[in-house]
């Protein structure tokens, strides 16, 4: 099976840059298209924060995210390699396992800790859920 287009999760966090490093490494190889995918996870609030300045603090998120995804862009495509990057509002899991069933991704890669079992229990873990809900293939960067 070919390998034509990997979306890669991605928040600059050291476990998603060596995420991005392998992709990278993979599009090379297979002649590849990546997507990197930023999520903003905003955590539920009371009606009243909307109403403070809530909009505000999204678009600044929204911007932060875009220079984030674009620096990685640039430097991918530096590299030769054809990249673009979606910044989505949500819970990241659940926006990249979405990003990966509505185009054509081959595979979904993404970084992890290496945290124990018994810290994913209580810490919660985006790529743990990712394995659960993608339904295409996901490779684990540790």
């Amino acid at each position: 099976m070919p390998i034509r287009h990997i979306v890669v999760a991605y928040d600059a966090s050291p476990p998603a840059r060596r995420a991005l490093s392998f992709a990278a490494e993979l599009a090379q190889s297979f002649h590849s298209s990546i997507t990197l995918v930023h999520a903003i996870h905003i955590p539920v609030t009371p009606p009243e924060a909307a109403l403070a300045g809530w909009a505000d603090l999204l678009a600044a998120e929204e911007r932060a995210g875009e220079s984030l995804v674009e620096e990685a862009v640039r430097s991918l495509k530096q590299k030769g390699l054809k990249a673009d990057s979606r910044v989505v509002v949500g819970a990241p899991a659940e926006q990249v396992a979405e990003a990966a069933t509505t185009s054509d991704v081959d595979l979904v890669v993404a970084g992890t800790t290496g945290k124990g079992a018994m810290a994913r229990v209580f810490l919660g873990s985006v790529t743990t859920r990712l394995l659960h809900i993608c339904p295409k293939p996901v490779l684990v960067v540790p």
